[in-house]
Protein backbone atom coordinates (compact mmCIF):
# COMPACT_ATOMS: atom_id res chain seq x y z
CA UNK A 1 0.00 0.00 0.00
CA UNK A 2 1.24 3.46 -0.79
CA UNK A 3 -0.22 6.97 -0.61
CA UNK A 4 -1.29 8.58 -3.86
CA UNK A 5 -0.11 12.19 -3.84
CA UNK A 6 -0.98 15.13 -6.14
CA UNK A 7 -4.38 13.66 -6.87
CA UNK A 8 -7.24 16.11 -7.52
CA UNK A 9 -10.44 15.11 -5.72
CA UNK A 10 -13.57 17.06 -6.59
CA UNK A 11 -17.33 16.96 -6.37
CA UNK A 12 -18.34 17.84 -9.91
CA UNK A 13 -20.62 20.86 -10.18
CA UNK A 14 -19.60 22.28 -6.80
CA UNK A 15 -16.65 24.18 -5.37
CA UNK A 16 -15.70 21.22 -3.17
CA UNK A 17 -12.27 20.00 -4.19
CA UNK A 18 -8.78 19.30 -2.89
CA UNK A 19 -5.39 17.89 -3.81
CA UNK A 20 -3.81 15.01 -1.93
CA UNK A 21 -0.51 15.60 -0.18
CA UNK A 22 2.41 13.22 0.13
CA UNK A 23 0.46 11.42 2.83
CA UNK A 24 -2.35 10.81 0.34
CA UNK A 25 -4.71 13.10 2.27
CA UNK A 26 -6.72 16.04 1.01
CA UNK A 27 -8.87 18.59 2.83
CA UNK A 28 -12.26 19.08 1.19
CA UNK A 29 -14.97 21.33 2.57
CA UNK A 30 -18.51 20.23 1.80
CA UNK A 31 -20.16 23.09 3.68
CA UNK A 32 -22.83 24.67 1.53
CA UNK A 33 -23.19 21.67 -0.79
CA UNK A 34 -26.90 21.00 -1.18
CA UNK A 35 -28.33 17.55 -0.57
CA UNK A 36 -28.47 15.41 -3.71
CA UNK A 37 -26.53 13.17 -6.02
CA UNK A 38 -23.17 14.22 -7.46
CA UNK A 39 -20.32 12.81 -9.49
CA UNK A 40 -17.14 12.38 -7.49
CA UNK A 41 -13.93 12.56 -9.57
CA UNK A 42 -10.49 11.45 -8.43
CA UNK A 43 -7.85 12.53 -10.95
CA UNK A 44 -4.30 11.23 -10.34
CA UNK A 45 -1.51 13.41 -11.72
CA UNK A 46 -0.31 10.56 -13.97
CA UNK A 47 -3.42 9.03 -15.46
CA UNK A 48 -4.80 7.50 -18.63
CA UNK A 49 -7.98 5.97 -19.97
CA UNK A 50 -6.11 4.10 -22.73
CA UNK A 51 -6.31 0.31 -22.81
CA UNK A 52 -3.29 -1.34 -21.20
CA UNK A 53 -0.75 -2.43 -23.78
CA UNK A 54 2.43 -1.34 -25.55
CA UNK A 55 1.39 2.34 -25.65
CA UNK A 56 1.32 2.61 -21.85
CA UNK A 57 4.46 4.22 -20.37
CA UNK A 58 6.00 4.45 -23.82
CA UNK A 59 7.50 7.92 -23.27
CA UNK A 60 10.81 8.31 -21.45
CA UNK A 61 11.65 8.94 -18.73
CA UNK A 62 8.92 6.61 -17.56
CA UNK A 63 6.97 7.55 -14.43
CA UNK A 64 6.84 5.24 -11.45
CA UNK A 65 3.05 4.98 -11.60
CA UNK A 66 0.15 5.64 -13.98
CA UNK A 67 -3.46 5.34 -12.79
CA UNK A 68 -7.00 5.23 -14.01
CA UNK A 69 -9.09 8.29 -13.18
CA UNK A 70 -11.93 7.45 -10.84
CA UNK A 71 -15.57 8.51 -11.19
CA UNK A 72 -18.42 7.50 -8.92
CA UNK A 73 -21.92 8.79 -8.24
CA UNK A 74 -22.34 9.76 -4.60
CA UNK A 75 -25.15 11.04 -2.39
CA UNK A 76 -24.72 14.11 -0.18
CA UNK A 77 -26.98 14.54 2.84
CA UNK A 78 -26.49 17.18 5.51
CA UNK A 79 -23.05 18.27 4.31
CA UNK A 80 -21.54 14.79 4.06
CA UNK A 81 -21.46 11.98 1.58
CA UNK A 82 -23.55 9.10 2.83
CA UNK A 83 -23.60 6.63 -0.06
CA UNK A 84 -22.15 5.69 -3.42
CA UNK A 85 -23.46 3.49 -6.19
CA UNK A 86 -20.01 2.08 -6.95
CA UNK A 87 -19.17 -1.39 -5.64
CA UNK A 88 -15.55 -0.47 -4.89
CA UNK A 89 -16.44 2.49 -2.69
CA UNK A 90 -17.18 2.13 1.01
CA UNK A 91 -17.91 4.49 3.88
CA UNK A 92 -17.81 3.81 7.58
CA UNK A 93 -18.82 6.77 9.67
CA UNK A 94 -16.76 9.63 8.32
CA UNK A 95 -14.06 7.40 6.79
CA UNK A 96 -13.96 7.20 3.03
CA UNK A 97 -12.33 4.34 1.09
CA UNK A 98 -12.03 4.16 -2.69
CA UNK A 99 -10.04 1.75 -4.83
CA UNK A 100 -7.77 3.41 -7.39
CA UNK A 101 -6.66 1.21 -10.27
CA UNK A 102 -3.07 1.37 -11.53
CA UNK A 103 -2.26 0.61 -15.15
CA UNK A 104 1.53 1.03 -14.79
CA UNK A 105 3.70 0.18 -11.78
CA UNK A 106 7.37 0.33 -12.69
CA UNK A 107 9.24 -2.82 -11.72
CA UNK A 108 12.65 -2.46 -10.10
CA UNK A 109 13.90 -5.49 -12.03
CA UNK A 110 13.72 -4.63 -15.72
CA UNK A 111 17.15 -4.44 -17.39
CA UNK A 112 17.53 -3.42 -20.99
CA UNK A 113 17.43 -6.34 -23.39
CA UNK A 114 20.88 -7.76 -24.15
CA UNK A 115 23.00 -5.95 -26.71
CA UNK A 116 22.36 -7.54 -30.07
CA UNK A 117 19.13 -9.20 -28.87
CA UNK A 118 16.85 -10.23 -31.69
CA UNK A 119 13.35 -8.91 -32.24
CA UNK A 120 10.63 -9.88 -29.80
CA UNK A 121 9.15 -13.04 -31.29
CA UNK A 122 7.33 -14.90 -28.50
CA UNK A 123 4.81 -14.30 -25.71
CA UNK A 124 4.99 -16.46 -22.59
CA UNK A 125 1.91 -16.96 -20.41
CA UNK A 126 2.38 -17.61 -16.68
CA UNK A 127 0.23 -17.94 -13.62
CA UNK A 128 1.16 -16.24 -10.35
CA UNK A 129 0.68 -19.32 -8.15
CA UNK A 130 -1.53 -17.40 -5.71
CA UNK A 131 -5.18 -16.29 -5.64
CA UNK A 132 -4.48 -12.58 -5.02
CA UNK A 133 -2.38 -10.01 -6.82
CA UNK A 134 -0.91 -8.32 -3.73
CA UNK A 135 2.00 -10.66 -3.02
CA UNK A 136 2.95 -10.92 -6.68
CA UNK A 137 3.06 -7.13 -7.00
CA UNK A 138 5.25 -6.96 -3.91
CA UNK A 139 7.68 -9.44 -5.49
CA UNK A 140 7.83 -7.58 -8.79
CA UNK A 141 7.72 -3.97 -7.61
CA UNK A 142 9.40 -4.02 -4.19
CA UNK A 143 11.35 -7.21 -3.57
CA UNK A 144 12.99 -7.44 -7.02
CA UNK A 145 12.71 -11.24 -7.05
CA UNK A 146 11.47 -11.35 -10.63
CA UNK A 147 9.41 -9.27 -13.03
CA UNK A 148 6.83 -9.46 -15.77
CA UNK A 149 5.64 -7.17 -18.51
CA UNK A 150 1.94 -7.55 -17.66
CA UNK A 151 -0.26 -9.10 -15.00
CA UNK A 152 -4.00 -9.82 -15.36
CA UNK A 153 -6.04 -9.85 -12.15
CA UNK A 154 -9.03 -12.12 -11.52
CA UNK A 155 -11.44 -9.37 -12.60
CA UNK A 156 -9.64 -8.83 -15.91
CA UNK A 157 -7.80 -5.67 -14.84
CA UNK A 158 -4.35 -5.42 -16.46
CA UNK A 159 -1.30 -3.79 -14.90
CA UNK A 160 1.88 -3.20 -16.87
CA UNK A 161 5.17 -3.36 -14.97
CA UNK A 162 7.93 -3.55 -17.58
CA UNK A 163 8.04 -1.84 -20.96
CA UNK A 164 8.59 -4.09 -23.96
CA UNK A 165 11.88 -2.31 -24.72
CA UNK A 166 13.18 -3.86 -21.49
CA UNK A 167 13.56 -7.49 -20.50
CA UNK A 168 11.38 -8.92 -17.77
CA UNK A 169 13.08 -11.48 -15.53
CA UNK A 170 10.37 -14.06 -15.89
CA UNK A 171 11.67 -17.16 -17.63
CA UNK A 172 14.39 -18.36 -15.27
CA UNK A 173 16.44 -21.28 -16.59
CA UNK A 174 14.58 -22.06 -19.81
CA UNK A 175 14.80 -23.41 -23.34
CA UNK A 176 12.62 -23.13 -26.42
CA UNK A 177 13.24 -23.86 -30.08
CA UNK A 178 17.00 -24.21 -29.63
CA UNK A 179 17.48 -21.07 -27.51
CA UNK A 180 18.14 -20.52 -23.82
CA UNK A 181 18.03 -16.70 -23.61
CA UNK A 182 14.23 -16.53 -23.34
CA UNK A 183 14.12 -13.16 -21.55
CA UNK A 184 15.76 -11.49 -24.55
CA UNK A 185 13.06 -12.23 -27.11
CA UNK A 186 9.86 -12.71 -25.12
CA UNK A 187 7.06 -10.71 -23.54
CA UNK A 188 5.73 -12.11 -20.26
CA UNK A 189 2.08 -12.10 -19.19
CA UNK A 190 1.23 -13.29 -15.68
CA UNK A 191 -2.34 -14.26 -14.80
CA UNK A 192 -3.44 -14.26 -11.15
CA UNK A 193 -4.29 -17.88 -10.45
CA UNK A 194 -3.56 -20.60 -7.91
CA UNK A 195 -3.50 -24.08 -9.43
CA UNK A 196 -5.81 -26.01 -9.63
CA UNK A 197 -8.36 -23.19 -9.58
CA UNK A 198 -9.88 -22.27 -12.95
CA UNK A 199 -9.04 -19.02 -14.69
CA UNK A 200 -11.89 -16.52 -14.97
CA UNK A 201 -13.79 -15.52 -18.10
CA UNK A 202 -12.71 -11.91 -17.48
CA UNK A 203 -9.07 -13.01 -17.53
CA UNK A 204 -9.45 -14.81 -20.86
CA UNK A 205 -11.20 -11.80 -22.40
CA UNK A 206 -8.51 -9.43 -21.13
CA UNK A 207 -5.74 -11.76 -22.30
CA UNK A 208 -7.13 -12.05 -25.82
CA UNK A 209 -7.49 -8.28 -26.13
CA UNK A 210 -3.98 -7.73 -24.75
CA UNK A 211 -2.49 -10.27 -27.16
CA UNK A 212 -4.12 -8.39 -30.04
CA UNK A 213 -2.62 -5.08 -28.93
CA UNK A 214 0.84 -6.59 -28.36
CA UNK A 215 0.93 -8.31 -31.75
CA UNK A 216 -0.28 -5.14 -33.50
CA UNK A 217 2.66 -3.25 -31.96
CA UNK A 218 5.13 -6.11 -32.50
CA UNK A 219 4.37 -7.64 -35.92
CA UNK A 220 7.39 -9.96 -35.65
CA UNK A 221 5.41 -12.08 -33.18
CA UNK A 222 3.58 -14.79 -35.16
CA UNK A 223 0.22 -15.95 -33.86
CA UNK A 224 1.82 -19.38 -33.33
CA UNK A 225 4.40 -18.07 -30.85
CA UNK A 226 2.22 -17.86 -27.75
CA UNK A 227 3.49 -20.46 -25.29
CA UNK A 228 3.32 -21.29 -21.59
CA UNK A 229 5.96 -21.11 -18.87
CA UNK A 230 5.75 -24.88 -18.36
CA UNK A 231 6.68 -25.35 -22.03
CA UNK A 232 10.06 -23.67 -21.48
CA UNK A 233 11.14 -23.82 -17.81
CA UNK A 234 14.07 -26.16 -17.21
CA UNK A 235 15.92 -27.88 -14.38
CA UNK A 236 18.29 -27.62 -12.65
CA UNK A 237 17.65 -24.23 -11.05
CA UNK A 238 18.94 -22.46 -7.95
CA UNK A 239 17.19 -23.08 -4.59
CA UNK A 240 14.39 -22.93 -3.58
CA UNK A 241 13.45 -24.54 -6.89
CA UNK A 242 11.92 -28.00 -6.64
CA UNK A 243 14.66 -29.24 -8.96
CA UNK A 244 17.69 -27.55 -7.41
CA UNK A 245 19.42 -30.92 -6.95
CA UNK A 246 18.58 -32.20 -10.44
CA UNK A 247 21.66 -33.31 -12.38
CA UNK A 248 20.00 -33.83 -15.76
CA UNK A 249 18.83 -30.82 -17.74
CA UNK A 250 15.17 -31.31 -18.43
CA UNK A 251 11.80 -29.58 -18.49
CA UNK A 252 9.34 -29.72 -15.59
CA UNK A 253 10.49 -26.91 -13.32
CA UNK A 254 7.18 -25.10 -13.76
CA UNK A 255 4.80 -27.89 -14.62
CA UNK A 256 1.73 -26.21 -13.08
CA UNK A 257 2.50 -22.83 -14.66
CA UNK A 258 0.21 -22.16 -16.65
CA UNK A 259 -1.33 -25.41 -15.36
CA UNK A 260 -3.79 -27.90 -16.79
CA UNK A 261 -6.73 -25.61 -16.01
CA UNK A 262 -5.69 -23.11 -18.65
CA UNK A 263 -7.97 -23.31 -21.68
CA UNK A 264 -5.65 -22.95 -24.63
CA UNK A 265 -8.57 -23.76 -26.87
CA UNK A 266 -10.00 -20.27 -26.23
CA UNK A 267 -6.89 -18.80 -27.85
CA UNK A 268 -6.73 -21.46 -30.55
CA UNK A 269 -10.24 -20.61 -31.75
CA UNK A 270 -8.81 -17.19 -32.63
CA UNK A 271 -5.73 -18.66 -34.28
CA UNK A 272 -3.44 -17.92 -31.33
CA UNK A 273 -0.86 -20.33 -29.96
CA UNK A 274 0.24 -23.76 -31.10
CA UNK A 275 -2.61 -25.52 -32.88
CA UNK A 276 -2.63 -29.19 -33.85
CA UNK A 277 -3.48 -29.98 -37.44
CA UNK A 278 -6.36 -32.49 -37.65
CA UNK A 279 -5.99 -36.00 -38.97
CA UNK A 280 -5.36 -39.61 -37.92
CA UNK A 281 -1.98 -41.01 -36.99
CA UNK A 282 -0.10 -42.36 -39.99
CA UNK A 283 0.49 -46.10 -39.85
CA UNK A 284 4.21 -45.50 -40.34
CA UNK A 285 4.55 -42.97 -37.51
CA UNK A 286 7.06 -44.00 -34.84
CA UNK A 287 8.02 -47.10 -36.75
CA UNK A 288 4.41 -48.25 -36.80
CA UNK A 289 4.71 -49.28 -33.14
CA UNK A 290 1.53 -47.59 -31.94
CA UNK A 291 -0.47 -49.13 -34.76
CA UNK A 292 1.17 -52.57 -34.59
CA UNK A 293 0.99 -53.00 -30.80
CA UNK A 294 -2.56 -52.67 -29.41
CA UNK A 295 -2.66 -50.16 -26.53
CA UNK A 296 1.11 -49.74 -26.85
CA UNK A 297 2.80 -46.93 -24.92
CA UNK A 298 6.30 -45.55 -25.27
CA UNK A 299 7.78 -45.20 -21.82
CA UNK A 300 10.88 -44.63 -19.75
CA UNK A 301 13.88 -46.85 -20.62
CA UNK A 302 12.63 -47.66 -24.12
CA UNK A 303 15.58 -47.34 -26.51
CA UNK A 304 16.41 -47.54 -30.17
CA UNK A 305 19.71 -49.40 -29.77
CA UNK A 306 17.97 -52.50 -28.35
CA UNK A 307 14.65 -52.05 -30.20
CA UNK A 308 12.90 -51.87 -26.82
CA UNK A 309 9.53 -50.16 -27.14
CA UNK A 310 6.62 -50.27 -24.72
CA UNK A 311 8.81 -52.14 -22.28
CA UNK A 312 9.39 -55.10 -24.63
CA UNK A 313 11.69 -56.06 -27.49
CA UNK A 314 10.43 -55.47 -31.04
CA UNK A 315 13.32 -56.42 -33.36
CA UNK A 316 11.50 -55.38 -36.55
CA UNK A 317 10.76 -51.85 -35.33
CA UNK A 318 13.47 -49.19 -35.12
CA UNK A 319 14.17 -45.47 -34.76
CA UNK A 320 11.06 -44.77 -32.70
CA UNK A 321 12.59 -42.77 -29.84
CA UNK A 322 14.83 -40.75 -32.15
CA UNK A 323 11.77 -39.79 -34.20
CA UNK A 324 9.83 -38.82 -31.09
CA UNK A 325 12.68 -36.69 -29.75
CA UNK A 326 13.12 -35.00 -33.12
CA UNK A 327 9.41 -34.18 -33.29
CA UNK A 328 9.35 -32.62 -29.82
CA UNK A 329 12.51 -30.60 -30.55
CA UNK A 330 11.07 -29.34 -33.83
CA UNK A 331 7.97 -28.14 -32.03
CA UNK A 332 10.29 -26.31 -29.62
CA UNK A 333 10.61 -28.48 -26.51
CA UNK A 334 13.91 -29.34 -24.83
CA UNK A 335 14.40 -33.00 -25.76
CA UNK A 336 17.99 -34.05 -26.50
CA UNK A 337 18.63 -36.65 -29.20
CA UNK A 338 19.72 -39.71 -27.25
CA UNK A 339 17.64 -42.50 -28.75
CA UNK A 340 16.62 -43.40 -25.20
CA UNK A 341 13.28 -42.60 -23.54
CA UNK A 342 15.15 -40.97 -20.69
CA UNK A 343 14.15 -38.53 -17.98
CA UNK A 344 14.50 -35.53 -20.31
CA UNK A 345 12.20 -37.17 -22.87
CA UNK A 346 9.66 -38.15 -20.21
CA UNK A 347 9.42 -34.58 -18.95
CA UNK A 348 9.19 -33.16 -22.46
CA UNK A 349 6.16 -35.41 -22.96
CA UNK A 350 4.83 -34.33 -19.54
CA UNK A 351 4.96 -30.68 -20.59
CA UNK A 352 3.39 -31.47 -23.95
CA UNK A 353 0.52 -33.10 -22.05
CA UNK A 354 0.26 -30.05 -19.79
CA UNK A 355 -0.30 -27.84 -22.83
CA UNK A 356 -2.30 -29.99 -25.23
CA UNK A 357 -4.37 -32.08 -22.80
CA UNK A 358 -5.46 -29.16 -20.63
CA UNK A 359 -8.47 -26.91 -20.15
CA UNK A 360 -11.75 -28.51 -21.24
CA UNK A 361 -9.97 -31.30 -23.14
CA UNK A 362 -9.68 -34.81 -21.72
CA UNK A 363 -6.51 -35.29 -19.70
CA UNK A 364 -3.74 -37.56 -20.93
CA UNK A 365 -4.44 -41.14 -19.93
CA UNK A 366 -0.77 -41.91 -19.25
CA UNK A 367 1.15 -38.84 -18.16
CA UNK A 368 4.73 -38.80 -19.39
CA UNK A 369 4.12 -41.69 -21.77
CA UNK A 370 3.21 -41.70 -25.45
CA UNK A 371 0.06 -43.57 -26.37
CA UNK A 372 -1.82 -43.30 -29.65
CA UNK A 373 -3.73 -40.16 -28.55
CA UNK A 374 -0.51 -38.39 -27.55
CA UNK A 375 1.31 -39.47 -30.70
CA UNK A 376 -1.56 -38.22 -32.87
CA UNK A 377 -1.45 -34.83 -31.13
CA UNK A 378 2.34 -34.57 -31.40
CA UNK A 379 2.24 -35.28 -35.12
CA UNK A 380 -0.62 -32.80 -35.56
CA UNK A 381 1.26 -30.03 -33.75
CA UNK A 382 4.44 -30.88 -35.65
CA UNK A 383 2.66 -30.58 -39.01
CA UNK A 384 1.17 -27.23 -38.07
CA UNK A 385 4.51 -26.01 -36.67
CA UNK A 386 6.28 -26.74 -39.93
CA UNK A 387 3.61 -24.83 -41.86
CA UNK A 388 3.79 -21.90 -39.43
CA UNK A 389 7.57 -21.66 -39.69
CA UNK A 390 7.60 -21.44 -43.45
CA UNK A 391 5.06 -18.65 -43.39
CA UNK A 392 1.87 -20.66 -43.79
CA UNK A 393 -1.34 -19.28 -42.37
CA UNK A 394 -2.40 -21.11 -39.24
CA UNK A 395 -4.65 -18.28 -38.08
CA UNK A 396 -4.37 -14.85 -36.54
CA UNK A 397 -6.31 -12.37 -34.51
CA UNK A 398 -7.06 -10.68 -37.81
CA UNK A 399 -7.26 -7.16 -36.50
CA UNK A 400 -9.67 -8.04 -33.72
CA UNK A 401 -8.32 -5.33 -31.45
CA UNK A 402 -11.01 -4.88 -28.88
CA UNK A 403 -11.35 -2.14 -26.33
CA UNK A 404 -9.37 -2.01 -23.15
CA UNK A 405 -10.16 -3.85 -19.95
CA UNK A 406 -13.07 -2.67 -17.85
CA UNK A 407 -11.92 0.04 -15.47
CA UNK A 408 -12.59 -0.62 -11.81
CA UNK A 409 -13.22 2.89 -10.59
CA UNK A 410 -14.37 3.53 -7.09
CA UNK A 411 -14.56 6.59 -4.91
CA UNK A 412 -16.41 7.90 -1.90
CA UNK A 413 -15.83 11.36 -0.49
CA UNK A 414 -16.62 11.81 3.16
CA UNK A 415 -17.35 14.93 5.09
CA UNK A 416 -14.12 16.85 4.99
CA UNK A 417 -10.75 15.12 4.62
CA UNK A 418 -9.69 12.55 2.01
CA UNK A 419 -6.72 10.31 1.54
CA UNK A 420 -6.05 8.66 -1.84
CA UNK A 421 -3.97 5.52 -1.90
CA UNK A 422 -3.04 2.94 -4.41
CA UNK A 423 -4.11 -0.53 -5.56
CA UNK A 424 -5.18 -3.14 -4.56
CA UNK A 425 -7.98 -1.66 -2.42
CA UNK A 426 -5.65 1.15 -1.56
CA UNK A 427 -8.17 3.56 -0.09
CA UNK A 428 -9.25 7.13 -0.07
CA UNK A 429 -10.19 8.01 3.49
CA UNK A 430 -11.95 10.99 4.98
CA UNK A 431 -12.87 12.30 8.38
CA UNK A 432 -14.26 15.58 9.60
CA UNK A 433 -11.76 18.34 8.95
CA UNK A 434 -9.29 18.58 11.79
CA UNK A 435 -9.76 14.99 12.88
CA UNK A 436 -6.80 12.64 12.56
CA UNK A 437 -6.75 10.28 9.60
CA UNK A 438 -4.76 7.09 10.03
CA UNK A 439 -3.33 5.15 7.12
CA UNK A 440 -5.01 1.76 6.72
Amino acid sequence: MEPLADCVVELVGTLAHGVTKASGRAEIDLAGVADGRYMLSVLPANRTTDPVGPSIASATPRPQRIWRPLDAQVTVVGGRITASTHADVTVSGSTLTAKVQPVWMASNRSPRRSTGATAITHIVIHHTGGPKIDRALDDWVTQRRASTHYVIDVDGQIIKLVHEADAAWHAGPAHWDGRDDLNDFTIAIEIVNAHPSPFTAAQYDALIELLGRIRAAHPDIPAWNVIGHSDIATCPAPPPSRCASETVRRLGRKWTDHGDQFEWERLERLGLGMIAAPGPLATTAYGGFLVTVPAGRLRQNDRDSTHRYGGAAHPTISGVIGELQSDLRTIGYLCPATGVYDRATEFAVHMFHEHFFAGTRPRAAHHGQVDEATATRIKGVLAAALVARIGGAVGAVGGRLLGGPIDVLGGLLGEAATRTEAYPAWPVESKTRGSPVRPS
